[in-house]
């Protein structure tokens, strides 16, 4: 005999779940409890959001679904915007969220809400647990659902009565699903003709792009990423920025999209982050188009057209994996070279690895953004060297946020695992993602730029980072303003009329994060900079004891090449 929330807590442990990123409130705690005899770990958050951010990012890390669990109402209603991140990034996230008791249902209990419903438009499914003899079938169809076809969110609700209810499930053993017999259907089968074809589609291009969408981007398919250049001979290009061909990363990537001849959308939305494919981004490009689901169908169909030649259904992820395959093994790729393809290929290269010219600062005690990004480059490249302080055995994490600080931060540094604030353009998450990113990545070393406009959204969660020892780094770059938002202003409407975007100038987060628990500095020199970087990348790494630097920032646009 056990109640539904022990059920609930063995059914997790046996799929593996160790840890879940929470915020308590009454309706979970029967789960508090009965986490303990499995050991499944809780990382408490200071607000609901960033139990799903922090998930989000164990996810992108990991490969494996993140699981949050917030309470019921006002603190499932506060997860609904970072759950719309998760979705809009392709993450396999599962948000579990208390409910009102199902035996008082209709009847005004305390914190009713149709969960269901207000959630729906965030997740690939959500459902209500009623049947606590069910719950291994339903997590494990969950578990499922998350990672396949179009990867994403599910949302399960868990009553109150159903926590606590006493029942016989002695008799229950963890079901397997397959595809084939789960409760919706999950259509992302691989065919071999659709792979054949779309391999030969790129053989015949003399000047291919393969554009990834962000279900490929995430960091733990850094190697798949590298054996699809490797078996196509062409440089896959990551899709995550909600900037999409503007993005800093990707240099002046409109001009060679104006000489493509063949575009692969693999896992890639011919949306508003490519111009939807039109005729003045891609010119006389064909396309062909991995991407799975009926919406996703529509936009190939809406935007693209008779210029598809080929679309399949497929999971991006397995038809990448095929594909390499297939082309490794029939050596389709070498044919291309009658094609030119190595001097598109090394247009392409140099497009990528174009990075920003700027003019160093001429403002008195304020770093240019690139001044920043370069000292920080520095403090990753000294992780490989001998004196790195003890840190050398540490692998460098990258998380970027906010606006325009966030577009130098992403285009200046380089590192293999890297998180950015995803499609959804949504700001303020990656404090929470540095948990999340550090649960997954126990060896890692995460560096956190941010601007400071950014940085008060969950300043709180400083406090988590130093309770739960994520040898985090944070860099805050400090213009005091909402620099994003009050160049959009000088732009649209003129100088005369940006307003109400300035924040207040000398505030002290690293004052903040000390009080909170953190190592902290204000930084207003490149020399300076170094130094307190040496130092933070020390301590984090012995100690596992963050530090925020407070770095005063001249503000400048984004980098653009075009």
């Amino acid at each position: 005999m056990k109640k539904g929330a022990d059920e609930i807590a063995t059914v997790l442990a046996e799929s593996g779940v160790n840890r879940v990123f929470s915020l308590s409130g009454n309706q979970i705690m029967p789960l508090y409890d009965a986490f303990l005899e499995p050991g499944i770990g809780i990382v408490h958050t200071r607000h609901e959001s960033s139990a799903v951010f922090m998930a989000e990012a164990y996810a992108q890390f990991s490969g494996e679904p993140g699981v949050a669990l917030v309470t019921a109402a006002p603190g499932f209603a506060n997860a609904l915007g970072a759950l719309y991140s998760a979705k809009q990034s392709e993450t396999p996230v599962i948000l579990m969220s208390g409910d009102s008791p199902l035996a008082s249902d209709g009847s005004g209990a305390f914190q009713e809400f149709d969960q269901s419903r207000a959630v729906q438009p965030f997740v690939k499914l959500t459902q209500r647990v009623t049947d606590i003899s069910r719950f291994r079938e339903q997590w494990s169809y969950c578990w499922l659902l998350a990672q396949s076809g179009v990867s994403g969110p599910i949302h399960l609700s868990l009553p109150f009565d159903v926590l606590n209810l006493v029942a016989d499930v002695s008799h229950l053993k963890m079901s397997k699903i397959s595809k084939n017999n789960s409760q919706e259907s999950v259509d992302d089968t691989v065919r071999q003709e659709d792979v054949s074809a779309i391999c030969q589609f790129l053989v015949q291009a003399a000047r291919p792009l393969v554009l990834l969408g962000p279900s490929l981007c995430r960091p733990n398919l850094a190697g798949l990423r590298e054996h699809l250049q490797q078996s196509l001979d062409v440089r896959p290009i990551g899709m995550e920025s909600p900037r999409g061909l503007n993005d800093p990363v990707l240099g002046d990537i409109k001009s060679l999209c104006r000489q493509a001849d063949r575009v692969l959308l693999l896992g890639k939305k011919p949306d508003f982050t490519i111009g939807f494919g039109s005729v003045e981004h891609f010119c006389e490009a064909r396309f062909a188009a991995v991407i799975s689901g009926e919406d996703n169908k529509q936009l190939v169909e809406n935007n693209i057209g008779e210029r598809c030649d080929y679309r399949s259904d497929a999971s991006a992820r397995e038809f990448a994996e095929r594909l390499c395959e297939y082309a490794s093994s029939t050596k389709a790729a070498g044919s291309v070279a009658v094609k030119n393809r190595k001097s598109w290929n090394n247009k392409l290269t140099n497009c990528l690895e174009q990075r920003p010219v700027f003019t160093r600062s001429s403002t008195k005690g304020a770093l240019h953004p690139m001044q920043i990004a370069q000292s920080v480059q520095r403090a990753i490249n000294l992780l490989a060297s001998d004196d790195s302080g003890g840190a050398s055995d540490a692998k460098p994490v990258l998380i970027c946020d906010g606006g325009e600080f966030g577009q130098w931060a992403q285009a200046g540094v380089r590192v293999a695992q890297r998180m950015i604030n995803g499609p959804s353009g949504a700001i303020g998450g990656s404090l929470a993602c540095a948990v999340g990113a550090a649960a997954a990545s126990p060896g890692s070393l995460i560096f956190v730029m941010l601007g400071d406009g950014t940085t008060g959204f969950y300043l709180a969660e400083l406090e988590t980072i130093a309770r739960e020892g994520v040898p985090a780094i944070i860099i805050v770059g400090n213009d005091s303003c909402w620099n994003a938002e009050h160049q959009i202003q000088i732009d649209q409407y003129g100088e005369s009329r940006a307003h109400s975007c300035e924040l207040p100038a000398g505030l002290r987060y690293d004052e903040v994060a000390c009080a909170l628990g953190m190592a902290g500095a204000q930084i207003d020199s490149s020399k300076a900079l170094d130094s307190a970087l040496s130092s933070a990348v020390t301590r984090a790494a012995s100690k596992r004891q963050a530090t925020l630097l407070n770095v005063i920032l001249e503000g400048q646009k984004a980098p653009k090449y075009n």
